[in-house]
């Protein structure tokens, strides 16, 4: 949909470069890129003179990310303030420049050979899909390969995985000056960090949170029967271990159906080093189950976790293609889930997160 001039001057009025002129040519050039949102700079402006202005304009030292998303920021949080419930949902992807030379700045992506940089939006959206604006905007490099197992033991905030928990951080800050409005926290498997889960709701908590499980986590004092209660009550060899969210979700009985459009994208593998195959988009049916559990607290060298409930939710397809193609999720949400209505809308907001 086009946009208006009047749109563009609104969202940026109170942008500051330090020169009116700047904020003209941010208006000026806002137009040009809304109007074709997936096209190049040079492909999206009308001459090759406003082109050069554009790369004039991004090359200032005045104009800072922070600068133009301070101002989108206000304008979106203003939208945010007339809905009733607004979806924020976050997100890391990779900005590739590995096919040119080499370029000053940039870090590793996932290879020694290659070179970008890291983004992580936080988007605002309806429960019926309109965007409502950027309210957080994450980037970074990475300068190391290959420490991952290193990092296991430090602090969550010097982890690459610490832009989840500022991500919620932002929607709850977000929460907070919306207090009329629901905002719900939705991240993918990289959001499933204790760190996050651990921000139940409360006076300092007004955001919720909703995250497809990645961790198959251990339930509070819930211990699974096996080989100790074959050997007849014997205290000496009590081996029991400690039940898990996803076993004791899939065992509670089945609370409803639903049906949703699955859009194209790529069959997801556990292993990383599989190959990713072509999905189509088709019509999933899929099975509800819901549960609330009391989460076992990892253990963490610098701080304390403590138990939290939390609650569960299994969503898996019904008639699959194939085991490969079967749409399964493992749905956990601070979210309340005293009625299946809640559940069903819970599921279909976590489809919204496909737009970010």
């Amino acid at each position: 949909m086009e946009q208006t001039g009047n749109w563009a001057d609104n969202e940026l009025n109170e942008a500051n470069f330090g020169d009116e002129r700047l904020r003209k040519r941010s208006i000026s050039l806002l137009e040009s890129l809304s109007n074709a949102p997936t096209n190049s700079i040079p492909m999206a402006c009308k001459s090759w003179k406003e082109t050069n202005a554009a790369y004039r304009f991004c090359n200032n030292r005045n104009v800072t990310n922070e600068t133009i998303l301070a101002c989108h920021k206000k304008a979106s949080i203003d939208r945010i303030k007339q809905q009733k419930v607004v979806l924020i949902a976050q997100d890391t992807t990779d900005i590739n420049f590995s096919e040119r030379e080499e370029i000053d700045g940039m870090g590793y992506l996932n290879t020694e050979k290659s070179q970008g940089f890291f983004l992580h939006p936080s988007i605002a959206t309806t429960p019926n899909g309109l965007c409502l604006g950027i309210v957080d905007f994450q980037h970074w490099t990475r300068e190391k390969l290959g420490v991952r197992l290193k990092n296991k033991k430090k602090p969550i905030e010097e982890k690459e995985s610490h832009c989840w928990l500022k991500g919620f951080d932002a929607a709850n800050q977000v929460a907070l000056s919306c207090p009329d409005t629901l905002i719900v926290s939705i991240a993918d498997r990289g959001g499933d960090i204790y760190e996050v889960l651990e921000k139940t709701p409360s006076d300092i908590n007004k955001a919720f949170w909703l995250i497809r499980s990645s961790i198959n986590r251990k339930i509070s004092n819930a211990k699974s029967k096996n080989k100790s209660e074959k050997n007849n009550g014997n205290d000496e060899d009590d081996s029991n271990e400690l039940l898990k969210i996803h076993e004791t979700v899939k065992a509670t009985n089945s609370l409803c159906e639903i049906e949703f459009e699955l859009p194209k994208g790529k069959i997801y593998k556990r292993c990383r080093s599989e190959q990713r195959n072509d999905r189509k988009n088709r019509l999933v049916k899929q099975e509800i189950r819901a549960c609330t559990v009391e989460l076992a607290a990892p253990k963490r060298s610098d701080r304390k976790l403590l138990p939290k409930h939390i609650n569960v939710i299994h969503c898996v397809e019904i008639n699959s293609p194939s085991d490969d193609d079967k749409i399964e999720w493992f749905l956990i949400t601070s979210l309340p889930i005293d009625k299946v209505a809640q559940i069903v809308d819970i599921v279909k907001w976590y489809l919204r997160r496909w737009q970010i």
